[in-house]
């Protein structure tokens, strides 16, 4: 692909370099690419690109979400750009979609949730949005949830850094309260000197607290650990979080997220003080612990179920003999 600028065209032209006697550099060629690839290379047209994401990126599409009008128009959409390119159809019934059946959970006002001392006291209750957000994992339309906290540090088991915040404690049926992303570190060789690894995901502290057997977790978010604001946290998870509908992995009633001043009050009714608390979960010394609080909560959630689409499509391999396996792409 080339490309001049205005004033670069109109001088050549009017010098007659245009006849050949310079060109500009192929960037194939600069590259070093072998020749199939460069000439694959050389064959791209941005136009036929821009064309391509300026349909799907068109309003008339309303963001193709899983599931809604705007996504199956793109879904089909592929689907014939698949059958023009010449790929073999490879969905269902002979055609390039595979039809997939998701779950939709949407968590309503009519939730409520409080934290309660054990041993009497006012409870602690939560505005939904603005103290925490929740969804229910296990795509029912309600929950209740009364349930003792066991703070377990950043909420990880990593065998091969040695590191496992479960050790010692059974957590099975309780809510779970654990930091955003993982303990600090300077070394290379224990959780990659910082660079978030998927320990330090929130996608992997829900799913290990359903393996661990806990029904609830609230993930405590500080702004600077996260990366991220509150008001992403809320934006997006006021909407509708969409599962596969037969998804078998273990799942959470609550699988929340909570403002750090509210994790504040939440130790300090406990007698505890959070900064010094997340100190020590990001040492070695740190050992999970029952907190004398209880979460206790009802969920209301909208569940919808639906149906969307793969596309398909397959570009036969040209080595001789069998195909023995697929790329996808």
């Amino acid at each position: 692909m080339q490309f001049f600028s205005p004033a670069v065209l109109v001088l050549g032209m009017a010098t007659g370099l245009a006849s050949g006697a310079w060109a500009a550099p192929d960037p194939a060629a600069q590259l070093g690419l072998p020749t199939d690839v460069a000439a694959s290379m050389r064959g791209i047209d941005a136009e036929r690109i821009r064309a391509h994401v300026r349909f799907l990126a068109d309003d008339l599409l309303e963001g193709r979400g899983t599931g809604a009008r705007g996504g199956d128009i793109a879904a089909r959409y592929i689907a014939t750009q698949f059958a023009l390119d010449g790929l073999k159809p490879a969905g269902d019934n002979g055609g390039y979609l595979q039809k997939v059946e998701f779950t939709g959970v949407h968590t309503l006002p009519a939730t409520t949730v409080a934290l309660q001392p054990q041993h009497g006291g006012g409870a602690m209750d939560l505005k939904l949005g603005e103290d925490y957000v929740t969804n229910n994992q296990t795509q029912t339309a309600d929950v209740d949830i009364d349930a003792p906290i066991v703070f377990v540090g950043y909420g990880i088991e990593a065998p091969e850094y040695g590191w496992n915040d479960f050790k010692g404690i059974d957590v099975k049926g309780k809510v779970l309260l654990l930091i955003v992303n993982q303990p600090p570190s300077k070394d290379p060789k224990f959780f990659n000197a910082g660079t978030m690894t998927y320990y330090g995901r929130w996608t992997y502290k829900f799913e290990e607290a359903a393996r661990k057997g806990a029904i609830g977790a609230l993930i405590i978010h500080r702004t600077d650990l996260a990366s991220y604001g509150w008001n992403v946290v809320k934006s997006s998870w006021s909407n509708e979080h969409v599962q596969l509908a037969n998804d078998k992995d273990p799942k959470l009633e609550a699988a929340a997220w909570i403002q750090w001043e509210v994790a504040r009050r939440l130790f300090a009714d406990s007698g505890l003080k959070l900064d010094d608390m997340v100190a020590l979960a990001g040492t070695r010394k740190f050992k999970a612990r029952e907190l004398p609080m209880r979460f206790k909560a009802h969920l209301d959630s909208r569940v919808r179920a639906f149906v969307s689409y793969n596309v398909v499509g397959l570009l036969p391999g040209t080595d001789p003999g069998p195909a023995a396996q697929a790329v996808g792409r």
